[in-house]
């Protein structure tokens, strides 16, 4: 069975916590995104001044979530990624949009190149996925961005609604995130 298939049969389970589907999805996309040392979920803020770590696998194959970026720290990004559904930085520490998190999160996590794909619901951006690579600067595959768009698909079809509709404050977001 397909990686995407599977994927697609785990999120559909009504019993799986939210958590554990977060986990699902992060693992199928470091499967289907090799060169991805890292992979989280974010979703935007209601007024999008803020995207929260839904859930992230990091290149010691473990879970954490809970960060918050906010848009007034890191301006060029959000304006980008609010007017664009893919960033492709090969070169995250000096492209252009990225450069801004190169003191304060690429240099001591060890990131050289981020692959973002913006998912929407309703034509509205509402969450990221971002792949990131460590060690040494890459230049991300059309592959790669095929496969995270084909999982942006799955991805909205389960978790963009609640998260764009409900509103969820990011206590409620944390206690889910919590479940197993």
């Amino acid at each position: 069975m397909g990686n995407i298939t599977n994927l697609t049969i785990q999120l559909s389970k009504p019993t799986l916590s939210v958590s554990a589907k977060l986990k699902i999805i992060c693992k199928a996309i470091k499967q289907l995104v090799p060169s991805a040392d890292r992979v989280s979920l974010w979703a935007f803020t209601e007024q999008k001044s803020e995207i929260f770590c839904l859930m992230c696998l990091n290149e010691a194959n473990e879970f954490e979530f809970g960060q918050i970026l906010k848009k007034n720290q890191f301006t060029p990004y959000f304006d980008y990624i609010l007017q664009n559904r893919i960033l492709n930085a090969g070169d995250a520490r000096t492209h252009t949009v990225t450069q801004c998190f190169t003191d304060s999160y690429f240099e001591p996590l060890n990131i050289h190149s981020l692959l973002d794909l913006i998912f929407h619901y309703d034509f509205v951006p509402t969450g990221v996925i971002c792949c990131e690579h460590t060690e040494q600067a890459i230049e991300w595959q059309e592959s790669d961005i095929t496969a995270l768009q084909r999982i942006a698909s799955l991805t909205t079809l389960f978790f963009a609604k609640d998260i764009a509709e409900i509103g969820l404050s990011q206590s409620e977001l944390t206690a889910a995130l919590n479940q197993p």
